[in-house]
């Protein structure tokens, strides 16, 4: 989950350190575990943050089973959107962004992979992609709300 969610390197020395940290004591705050890691990993302030924010990613994806709601309110607005009509998604770290990008990628594409030796088969697009790279926010925009600065926009047309 750290290393999938959180995209963090050496997810095993975390988890050794979640694990022993409980035999001795529950958690029952995040600040619980903010200090587990602080203990844990010589880090700077700057990096420090950072990292936490990473941590609690991952807890947070993986808790609200966030990608797997991502992906099936995804499939579902292709069909309950009439044609015409467009899907907008603001994804805010690479996990969400790729899972949006590659599924505009195949919905719009004419071809579907297969095992025929003669080449892909054809299909009838379902998406035209609107925004061939994500819109991302301005400086402007970054500094007024700096929650936005890892906002990426794609949107995509029913057809």
């Amino acid at each position: 989950m750290f290393e999938t969610f959180g995209e963090i390197g050496n997810a095993e020395r975390l988890v050794k350190a979640i694990i022993n940290k409980r035999r001795v004591k529950r958690f029952e705050t995040t600040f619980d575990m903010t200090e587990l890691l602080t203990e844990e990993y010589d880090l700077n302030k700057k990096n420090q943050i950072g990292f936490l924010a990473k941590i609690f990613q991952a807890l947070r994806i993986e808790v609200n089973n966030e990608l797997e709601n991502l992906n099936n309110v995804l499939r579902d607005s292709v069909d309950i959107i009439e044609k015409g009509g467009r899907i907008v998604i603001v994804s805010y770290h690479s996990l969400e962004d790729r899972i949006v990008k590659n599924f505009f990628k195949e919905e719009s594409s004419r071809y579907r992979k297969s095992d025929n030796p003669y080449g892909d088969e054809e299909k009838n697009p379902r998406l035209k992609v609107l925004t061939k790279k994500p819109i991302l926010p301005s400086f402007e925009e970054i500094k007024f709300n700096s929650r936005s600065r890892s906002a990426k926009l794609r949107a995509a047309e029913v057809i």
